[in-house]
């Protein structure tokens, strides 16, 4: 019982205690890790209550609310913000409100220009800032050229030296420590500077002074160009393609300045010069026609290329031609230089004359012996220098000369004959002129051939005079009469048949004599009546039907069977003959003896079924 009671007291005294503790209500406050900086800005918020708090309430200022006892709150917007927490216990409880507790620094805003985005290489170019600095004032500036180099000035002037597409990007800071980066892609744009170039024409084709030209202007570049020109003769322009005038061939000084408008030039200087030249054509006043006549371009400096007109519908394209022409009469000659700038033509004329007809005669041209002597005279008008060529190697320039050959054979007779007015010449050849052969003789045709009755035989003689015939003589002793002995084709007479010799005797008018025996030259034969038989006579396609002749003497038989077929035999042993086609067939039997062809034959018919 004791022991209960001081159990009692004892928990009476403790309660009493603890009673006495939440009685108060709790002193609100707090601390922040941070109550200032650049937004976003996170603050870590420690409470710092008193009388053992178990609830709390926090507004933050910015719309944000916690009931947490250390909260953590980011402050995204900048401005200055009232920080309240009210903390509770059983007792009640208390509230602290702090004014303008955080404060939240704006960012600065990045901003700048160029006076230039597109520029030739080098490229200057001025960049301007244009930030604000969000609070505060701006204290650190800092560029990026993506060329590898950077710039710590407000407004830096800046190179680029390479062409191509740049970004630039600017971070600045404000004096609250506030940094924020701006940046433009593909900003800058550096191209290739002005590239100065010209060449020029010369608007009169004439090569000599004054020279008239106008330039053309090469130049490439960007942007707008604009151009100054000092042409070198004391004249200037403006012009794109400036026309002037030089007064002599001497080389002037051209000085061509472009300018682009992206900022860019360029200076060209170039010496020009002019070709002056005066066209120099070399011919002769006269030629001959049908003879080469050379020309020459003697003009200088040489030309580039030379065309030539020969007025007779020719032309030609070398430096030093050679032609000639076909018809006699004055031709005009155009000779145009043609140069880089200009053109030069001459012109000349030149005779064309008719060449003298060569010929010539001689007191005798055919011999048939050696040696054989020939006076030769020329007929040339107007000739006054000869050369003979006498077709044997040997040669003569005298006008009438003699010539002696001592070789048989033909020979062609050349004469070129010249005169001195217009120092043309002309030839004359005539082939074979000069003939020195001995006679030949022979039988035209080979044997000659006849039948006893009694035979008449007309051999046909080919003789070969150079110099003409004086005689022919035929003698035949087997011969029973002859006529015509002093002729080309006498005629004899034979009664006997066989083989029979011929002589013929044949003298020149040069006084050459052959003699010449043809042996068994006629052959005289005797008649022989075509007789056959054939068995049978009626037959039918291609069975053979037996031929028979009966027909004697003779040396050959010529069988024709009438369907277009031949068969020759020698002796009188029986041919057999089959036929394809029906009908009637016509055979025809020819004897010959000894040359002798029988004038009449035998026809028989054959009846194939």
């Amino acid at each position: 019982m004791l022991t209960r009671i001081r159990f009692f007291l004892l928990g009476c005294f403790y309660g009493i205690g603890i009673l006495s503790t939440y009685a108060q209500v709790p002193v609100a406050d707090f601390s922040a890790s941070t109550v200032a900086g650049c937004g976003p800005l996170t603050v870590n918020f420690k409470d710092l209550s008193t009388n053992n708090p178990f609830s709390w309430a926090w507004d933050f200022g910015n719309g944000q609310i916690s009931n947490q006892q250390n909260p953590a709150v980011v402050y995204s917007t900048p401005g200055v913000y009232t920080v309240t927490l009210i903390a509770k216990n059983a007792s009640g409880g208390g509230s602290e409100r702090k004014t303008d507790y955080i404060t939240v620094y704006a960012y600065p805003t990045p901003s700048f220009s160029a006076d230039i985005t597109v520029g030739c290489a080098p490229a200057t170019i001025q960049f301007t800032d244009h930030s604000t600095p969000g609070q505060g004032t701006i204290t650190s500036w800092t560029w990026d050229f993506s060329d590898g180099t950077t710039s710590n000035q407000q407004n830096p002037t800046h190179v680029f030296t390479q062409t191509g597409y740049y970004d630039v990007g600017l971070t600045i800071v404000n004096s609250g420590g506030c940094k924020y980066r701006g940046a433009q892609g593909r900003y800058i744009r550096v191209v290739p500077g002005v590239q100065a170039a010209f060449d020029w024409s010369q608007t009169s084709p004439s090569c000599s002074a004054p020279f008239n030209i106008t330039f053309l202007n090469q130049t490439a570049g960007p942007g707008t160009l604009s151009y100054n020109w000092d042409l070198g003769n004391g004249n200037t322009s403006t012009l794109a393609n400036p026309p002037t005038t030089y007064p002599t061939n001497n080389p002037y000084n051209v000085t061509l300045i472009a300018k682009s408008t992206l900022g860019c030039a360029d200076t060209l200087t170039k010496p020009i010069s002019f070709q002056q030249s005066a066209p120099v054509l070399t011919a002769p006043d006269q030629a001959c026609i049908g003879g080469p006549v050379s020309f020459q371009n003697s003009t200088s400096p040489p030309p580039q290329s030379s065309s030539w007109d020969f007025g007779d519908g020719t032309t030609a394209a070398v430096a030093n031609p050679s032609k000639s022409y076909a018809a006699p009469g004055t031709y005009t000659v155009t000779l145009t230089n043609i140069y880089s700038s200009c053109t030069t033509t001459a012109t000349k004329s030149i005779q064309i004359v008719s060449t003298p007809t060569a010929s010539f005669t001689s007191d005798k041209t055919a011999s048939c012996k050696v040696p054989f002597g020939v006076n030769f005279k020329d007929q040339t008008p107007n000739a006054t220098s000869w050369l003979w060529d006498f077709g044997d190697g040997q040669t003569s320039t005298q006008q009438n000369p003699t010539h002696t050959y001592t070789t048989l054979g033909y020979y062609a007779v050349t004469l070129t004959a010249g005169t001195s007015t217009t120092g043309c010449t002309a030839v004359a050849t005539v082939p074979d002129y000069i003939r020195i052969a001995t006679p030949t003789v022979a039988i035209l045709g080979g044997i000659a051939q006849g039948c006893v009755a009694p035979a008449v035989v007309n051999p046909v003689a080919n003789i070969g005079a150079v110099d003409g015939l004086a005689s022919v003589v035929w003698s035949s002793p087997d011969a029973a009469s002859s006529s015509g002995t002093n002729t080309r084709t006498p005629t004899f007479s034979y009664t006997t048949e066989g083989y029979h010799d011929l002589t013929l005797t044949v003298t020149t008018v040069g006084g050459c004599t052959v003699t010449q025996t043809f042996t068994n030259a006629v052959l005289v034969g005797t008649p022989t009546a075509p007789a056959f038989t054939a068995v049978p006579t009626v037959t039918c396609a291609n069975q053979p039907v037996t031929f028979t002749s009966t027909s004697t003497p003779m040396d050959l038989l010529v069988w024709q069977f009438g369907d277009g077929t031949t068969v020759q035999t020698t002796t009188l042993t029986p041919v057999q003959h089959s036929y394809s086609d029906t009908g009637y067939q016509n055979v025809i039997l020819t004897v010959y003896h000894k040359g002798c062809k029988v004038s009449d034959t035998v026809k028989k018919y054959i009846y194939v079924n």
